[in-house]
């Protein structure tokens, strides 16, 4: 097939078009919360989940799924009914977004959500040994 499918779109056009990831107040407060946590690990992740009253000091920081099924049993209906709905929300999204090879957007209550696909002019990717970058087309 030589006829191309997507516009060719440079770094810097898709960059411009890339929404914020919170406010400059948000970021430097995480900040150092996700520094710990990729330097330290575990300990640092325990040290936050018990400062912000999220795990009882030496609690597990990771449930089992009895427990998990106990805590939903026990929710009150109306908040049981709201992670529901935003559990089946999420999941058509997710199943419409894993069949999609092209731009979709799913109306959801209260606004939509979706993703594009656009070709780029360098790909790269990042691990523990550094950046590799893809200098071909992609």
């Amino acid at each position: 097939m030589s006829a191309r499918l997507l516009l060719q779109r440079s770094v810097t056009d898709l960059v411009s078009r890339r929404g914020g990831a919170g406010t400059p107040e948000a970021l430097a407060v995480a900040a150092p919360i996700v520094d710990a946590v990729r330097t330290r690990g575990e300990a640092a992740l325990r040290e936050y989940a018990e400062r912000f009253g999220d795990v009882a000091a030496g609690g597990p920081l990771f449930l089992a799924r009895p427990a998990l099924d106990r805590a939903l049993r026990d929710l009150p209906v109306s908040d049981r009914g709201r992670l529901e709905r935003v559990a089946e929300r999420i999941r058509r999204f997710a199943e419409a977004q894993k069949r999609a090879l092209e731009a979709v957007t799913v109306t959801l209550p209260g606004g939509a959500a979706g993703h594009w696909i656009a070709p780029l002019e360098r790909a790269g990717a990042t691990h523990r040994a550094g950046a590799i970058r893809c200098r071909r087309r992609c």
